[in-house]
């Protein structure tokens, strides 16, 4: 369990990221009325937004704020993954201004992600500021995350999930529970404080039994097929549009700044719906039954929207995916309705609604669990949970690898690797004698290993009572064998320790280096090595995160 001082701060955290979006939301909404008066048609419209988006990159771009560029959620994600990173209050800055530039000018994004950025970059900067270890920092990293996810959406719960969800492809960061939730459930106490009740998209009240009739969860699988080659369309849309920018940047580094920013502006000349986050426009459309009459037209809709969206991001402006896949998302569920669903089930639209964004988003990012929870706390209705949670998981396995955010990891354990090959790297700069040191100088502690056929009680015992995330096992003659980790002993039903429960782990003697440590993980892509004597006798174990941390302990001050 966390510390009370990183509780504490995590805390605090919450309620700075909280105020920090509280302005930011403000000074949106009031340039955005000021931009409301001065926009008097499409051409007007259309030019404000081209503007927009090249004032809001240049702010970033004048200012040196190169990792503040495009979309919140995939900067902050590069941040958190990076221990040596140095960041600079002028990034929080020149984004705030930046996005509230580009969104509120008719750039086509989200306020979401931006916000994002700015509650884990505010849990950074404290953590630097109070020369915290890197695991407090990403703690606070992930606090200040949530804490502005529930502010802007009072989603606790959603959120929640979200900022532990957001790192990795497919992993959870487990281990900074207490303090996200709690930051979470300060950026919503603060929200309901300072903006009162907030309702961004019609309400639901649905019986849980309607939602389960047999017919339903085949419309929820239909749906996720839908939903699938639409997410398709946009990430392979978003990394043309990338790829076409980097492309023009061999011959210019403001010419595909322009061309994006004056496709945006062509597109919102002739479809106007596109511009902006998109909630109005969807409320338009659904309030006036669009989606019945003219659904193919939706379909155009949210192709343009796909465009002005990547144009705008891809162009190095300030905005998010986040809002943008909630229109896209939500169109998609109506136009699903007004085909299939109508035909087929008695469900109202509002249901395809709310399945469809939570499948777009939460696959797309990689989070479906938060997402799926977030817009059910969204909806009014929790019986909304199956079909959000299962349409996004869908979608989510069938899309495999193509990801919006490329800053991602795909697990923790993957992450912990390449971490500690970069840590590692600038240890052998600061002093190769670090990486020339024997291994056993890098354990903290020395786990005494369990024996096959020992009750699995002892076990339990240990993990309840300890830090160690791997118990060693040896035989009868004290060699080891493997270790039991913590899901194999959520899962086992054995009474003792067998060989069944028990992980192979690699043995490696306990007086090589750390530098080939370093090596034989990446190598075997494990979490932990068994150390042993030259007799083969155990010696002990270590983990990725025990080596990270000693490592870390020789030059974490050295360069900040």
């Amino acid at each position: 369990m966390p510390n009370l001082k990183l509780i504490a701060i995590s805390l605090i955290v919450g309620f700075i990221s909280s105020l920090f979006v509280a302005g930011f939301v403000y000074v949106l909404d009031a340039y955005g009325l000021v931009i409301d008066k001065l926009v008097y048609s499409n051409i007007s419209l259309a030019l404000t937004a081209f503007f927009s988006i090249i004032a809001g990159y240049l702010i970033l771009r004048i200012t040196n704020a190169k990792h503040a560029m495009g979309a919140g959620v995939e900067n902050i994600v590069y941040e958190y993954h990076l221990p040596f990173r140095k960041l600079r209050k002028s990034n929080l800055i020149s984004k705030f201004f930046s996005t509230i530039i580009t969104i509120g000018g008719g750039g086509s994004g989200g306020l979401q992600g931006p916000s994002v950025y700015f509650g884990g970059y505010i849990g950074g900067l404290l953590s630097d500021r109070l020369k915290l270890s890197y695991s407090e920092r990403k703690a606070l990293m992930l606090s200040g995350i949530a804490s502005s996810l529930s502010y802007i959406f009072q989603a606790p719960l959603g959120a929640f999930f979200y900022a532990i969800e957001i790192p990795y492809r497919r992993d959870l960061e487990t281990k900074y529970i207490v303090p996200v939730i709690l930051s979470s459930i300060i950026g919503y106490v603060m929200s309901s404080m300072i903006m009162g009740k907030v309702i961004y998209m019609p309400q639901i009240t649905i019986s849980l039994t309607r939602i389960l009739e047999p017919i339903n969860i085949m419309i929820y699988l239909l749906l996720s097929l839908f939903i699938t080659a639409l997410v398709y369309v946009f990430i392979y849309l978003d990394r043309f549009i990338d790829k076409y920018k980097k492309t023009m940047l061999k011959i210019n580094e403001l010419l595909p700044v322009f061309i994006l920013a004056a496709l945006v502006g062509i597109t919102v000349f002739f479809v106007p719906q596109v511009e902006g986050i998109g909630y109005n426009k969807f409320l338009k459309i659904y309030e006036e039954k669009i989606y019945l009459k003219a659904p193919l037209i939706l379909l155009v809709l949210i192709l343009l929207k796909m465009i002005a969206t990547s144009a705008t991001i891809r162009s190095g402006a300030s905005a998010g995916y986040f809002g943008p896949s909630l229109f896209i998302g939500g169109l998609s569920g109506l136009i699903f309705y007004s085909f299939i669903g109508r035909y087929l089930s008695s469900l109202p639209p509002l249901v395809y609604v709310y399945a469809g964004i939570a499948a777009f988003y939460g696959a797309a990012s990689t989070a479906p669990l938060g997402i799926s929870i977030l817009v059910t706390e969204i909806s009014g209705s929790y019986s909304l949970i199956f079909p959000a949670i299962l349409s996004s998981f869908i979608v989510r396995e069938l899309i495999g690898n193509t990801v919006l955010y490329k800053t991602q990891r795909t697990t923790r354990l993957r992450a912990s690797i390449e971490r500690i090959i970069t840590v590692a790297y600038i240890a052998n700069s600061i002093d190769p004698k670090i990486l020339s040191a024997k291994i056993h100088n890098a354990i903290h502690s020395v786990p005494i290993p369990l024996l096959l056929g020992e009750p699995l009680d002892k076990a339990y015992h240990i993990y309840i009572n300890s830090n160690y995330t791997h118990i060693p096992v040896v035989d009868e003659n004290h060699t080891p064998i493997g270790a039991i980790d913590v899901k194999k002993l959520i899962k086992t039903k054995e009474l003792v320790i067998t060989p069944n429960i028990v992980n192979p782990i690699p043995v490696i003697d306990k007086n090589i280096t750390i530098k080939e440590t370093i090596r034989l993980l990446s190598r075997y892509n494990v979490e932990a090595l068994i150390l042993k004597y030259e007799k083969g006798k155990y010696a002990g174990i270590i983990t990725v995160e025990d080596l990270e941390k000693y490592i870390l302990s020789k030059i974490w001050w050295k360069t900040r």
